[in-house]
């Protein structure tokens, strides 16, 4: 006599998963160390039964956390804009040390938008601020402005191009970007020409032809930082928020949302590990082989004495991402599938704000809680980038600094 149809139907249907469960398991390792057979069970399981939608995170960071950051970008760069053309008319101690100030500002907001690196980013950010971008290569990584990009900066090009802002923005076009942005306006801004950063700048250092390629400077600067700052505003013609917040929804740049939540997710380990890697381990020689000899040519914005500062605003920029502004954020990913991840980023997190408060400069005295952020920021990484993939039975979403070596 046969068993009843339903019987067959279910030893049909437990036959199927036993055999799937024994081919897919038995046939794959962890893709990294930190992948357990256990969390790649757990991440089949959740794949199957809980698929996490990322539509009201993407609303919020489109919507809401990045329009605001853009925004106070172009505003700041106008104002730089402003600052420099006072500072030309009449270079006095006042005037300059305002348009120092305009550039904090500048500087400021270009780091609370470094994390969104997808996008209009890929082509207008490298292009006035190329630090980032140069920091993190893999082959040949540079710090500028380097001495060469400082010799070009002080470089008399009046004899071929003038003695004008035109003639100095002629000149422009033959340097590269590393030469270029706020790197290059902070170097003419802040030190005295031919001292290579040893000695700050006075307005008797600012002769008419250093007003002239100042002026030339923040003009291309402030193109391209509008130019990205507009393709993210809600009323431009790119609105690039919106793209994102209707991802899989009718938006033109993203059928799918796992690829706009993959760009999100993407751009804060990327945040992560340029913090770690590039604007704390390297300038502190921490870096993997490194003697902990402080090397202050490797450090971001240094002619300013702004490194720190620029890594609080970094943090500033991940910790909305992550918490959502007190909306959907990264958190309520994580949390969706490991509650105990979500709680260990969330104190690595306020534990990385305070260290990052208690210090303001790369140097030997501040050695221990430059120490100490490095090994929250590693732990931030293992977290999201390790063990976090783990959980859904995958392998590092970014393969720099994913471990936090």
């Amino acid at each position: 006599m046969k068993p009843p149809v339903c019987w067959r139907r279910s030893w049909g249907l437990a036959s199927f998963l036993f055999t799937f469960y024994f081919l897919f398991f038995s046939s794959c390792s962890p893709r990294h160390p930190g992948a357990s057979d256990n969390s790649l069970v757990n991440g089949f399981l959740y794949r199957m039964f809980n698929t996490y939608d990322p539509s009201n995170l993407l609303a919020n960071v489109g919507r809401t956390i990045a329009p605001p950051l853009f925004a106070n970008l172009k505003t700041q760069a106008a104002n730089l804009v402003t600052q420099g053309a006072t500072l030309a008319s009449s270079c006095t101690a006042g005037n300059l040390t305002n348009f120092q100030n305009a550039w904090f500002a500048n500087i400021a907001a270009a780091k609370k938008v470094e994390i969104f690196h997808f996008g209009p980013f890929v082509t207008y950010y490298p292009l006035f601020d190329a630090w980032p971008g140069e920091a993190m290569k893999t082959v040949s990584p540079e710090s500028p402005p380097s001495a060469g990009d400082m010799d070009s900066l002080d470089f008399d090009y009046t004899g071929t191009y003038g003695a004008s802002v035109a003639g100095a923005a002629n000149y422009l076009t033959t340097l590269d970007k590393d030469a270029k942005g706020l790197i290059a306006i902070e170097y003419v801004a802040f030190i005295k020409p031919g001292s290579y950063g040893a000695n700050q700048e006075a307005c008797s250092d600012l002769t008419s032809i250093r007003l002239n390629l100042l002026q030339a400077l923040l003009a291309d600067y402030s193109a391209n930082a509008t130019a990205l700052a507009n393709a993210w505003d809600p009323a431009g013609t790119t609105q690039y928020g919106e793209q994102l917040a209707t991802a899989g929804k009718g938006s033109t740049t993203y059928s799918y949302s796992g690829a706009a939540l993959n760009d999100v997710f993407s751009g804060a380990l990327r945040q992560l590990s340029t913090m770690k890697d590039g604007k704390l381990e390297k300038p502190a020689g921490l870096s993997s082989g490194g003697n902990g000899v402080i090397n202050l040519s490797l450090s971001e914005s240094r002619l300013s004495g702004n490194s720190v500062v620029n890594l609080r605003n970094n943090l500033a920029s991940f910790k909305a991402v992550y918490l959502g502004n007190g909306a959907v954020g990264l958190s309520d990913y994580i949390r969706y599938y490991s509650p105990s991840l979500d709680t260990r980023a969330k104190s690595d997190i306020t534990q990385l704000e305070t260290v990052l408060n208690s210090f303001s400069s790369i140097n030997s005295a501040n050695m221990s809680t430059i120490s100490q952020s490095v090994s929250l920021l590693s732990d931030l990484l293992n977290v999201l980038n390790v063990q976090f993939p783990a959980v859904l039975g995958n392998g590092p979403v970014s393969s720099s600094g994913g471990d936090g070596d």
